[in-house]
């Protein structure tokens, strides 16, 4: 065989094989015809391989997809015994399912509409094969301990939004089990209890079973899987937890960071059981102890030259990734913009990631509207000219409701194919 034919072969085996091409795919890169592929394949001894096997090649299933579709197994996803996941929604949690699609792909296919629901669907791929293997080893799903063991927060936090619910009273949580036997409730009671500290009782809502957790416990449960929970989703553990903003504002060339206005503001808005998510207090340590006040100072200090990775890591490790992750837990953002808004960049920053997460923007600032920049604006639902009236505004929870389902709506319609 000559040097050149090898080369081909190599080729040949490497795009069929290794990259999961199909002869279409191939011919096209090579400039040649289909036939022409099929018959050197099968010259060089090439086998056929079966579209699961090409579904392996080309689509690695990550540990978080695993952890997502183990919850979900827990809940109302369905797998067939080739392998292919089924998960509906209806059509009042078409927000929950595109969050579902995201983080899924490129494993599940597109979304598609029935009378009843929306529902996606994943390719055959020897990893739906290996789960199900786990939870339908009899034909119908099970559970044992070894599969509830392989569930982290954020399983729970997917079955509990396909079958959990916090009760209006905020008092009392529960998980809808109906379909799992008396047997499968008292493995889950103990895992429960031994793997999570939490205390769960079997209960029933007319004849269906049902886990519950009390307030103590319920609380538990909400602080592991509320990191987890998209926005569209929080209604669900939203009376246990009230209403959550993070509070964006000059901190770099303001006094003390901008504690001041932080701490009265979180005073009033907790009268209204609305948390606040404080970067002042949730900025990490620096390395070596160091506070968030002085590790601003030093940088201030810092010569450029020569420092800018220092500089560089610092923000990006001690600033962006933990505010970001703030505004995720947070249904909404506070923004104050004022002179020291002005000079730094962080504020606009945030305002910036809280509008394309799909969370209403309060705007409070003393500038008139022409002095506000139109970018800024565009990211609003509202503008405030006073603490007060912004209190006022957020003392009734429909404003806030409203606003969370608009700003989704918006940032769906503005960027949502772009991101």
């Amino acid at each position: 065989m000559s040097s050149k034919t090898k080369l081909f072969e190599n080729e040949l085996r490497f795009l069929y094989l290794d990259r999961g091409m199909t002869d279409r795919e191939i011919s096209e890169k090579l400039s040649c015809t289909k036939q022409a592929v099929y018959k050197a394949r099968k010259k060089f001894s090439i086998n056929a391989i079966s579209v699961i096997e090409r579904n392996q090649v080309l689509i690695k299933v990550s540990k978080r997809q695993e952890d997502i579709l183990r919850g979900s197994l827990m809940g109302d996803a369905y797998l067939g015994p080739s392998g292919e996941f089924d998960i509906q929604h209806g059509h009042k949690q078409f927000g929950y399912l595109l969050w579902l699609f995201k983080n899924l792909q490129p494993y599940f296919g597109e979304i598609r509409n029935t009378r009843t629901c929306r529902r996606i669907r994943s390719c055959a791929h020897p990893f739906g094969l290996q789960i199900r293997a786990e939870y339908y080893a009899g034909g119908k799903k099970t559970i044992n301990r070894d599969i509830l063991d392989k569930l982290n927060e954020l399983s729970l936090a997917v079955w509990f939004m396909d079958d959990g619910q916090v009760f209006p009273s905020g008092k009392q949580a529960r998980l809808s089990t109906h379909c799992f036997s008396e047997e499968e409730h008292e493995i889950m009671v103990k895992y429960f209890s031994e793997r999570w500290g939490l205390d769960a009782k079997i209960g029933k809502a007319g004849e269906y079973k049902q886990l519950l957790f009390n307030k103590e416990n319920m609380n538990k449960l909400v602080g592991l899987i509320r990191p987890h929970v998209p926005v569209a989703m929080r209604y669900k553990i939203r009376p246990a937890t009230g209403f959550s903003m993070y509070l964006s504002g000059g901190m770099e060339f303001k006094k003390k960071l901008g504690s001041g206005w932080r701490d009265w503001i979180t005073k009033r808005l907790a009268e209204q059981n609305i948390s606040c998510l404080d970067p002042v207090k949730l900025e990490p340590e620096a390395p070596g102890n160091v506070p968030l006040q002085t590790l601003l100072s030093d940088l201030k200090k810092t010569p450029t030259e020569g420092n800018m990775k220092i500089i560089r890591d610092t923000a990006r490790n001690s600033f962006f990734r933990k505010d970001v992750h703030a505004i995720q837990l947070s249904d909404a953002i506070i923004v104050l913009y004022d002179r020291s808004a002005q000079l730094g960049a962080g504020t606009l920053s945030e305002a910036w990631e809280a509008f394309r997460e799909g969370r209403p923007v309060y705007l409070m600032s003393d500038f008139p509207l022409e002095s506000i920049p139109v970018w800024l604006v565009g990211e609003t639902s509202e503008i405030f000219y006073s603490f007060e009236d912004l209190l006022e505004y957020t003392k009734d929870p429909n404003n806030i409701l409203r606003d969370i389902k608009e700003a989704q709506k918006v940032r769906d319609t503005v960027i949502g194919d772009l991101y």
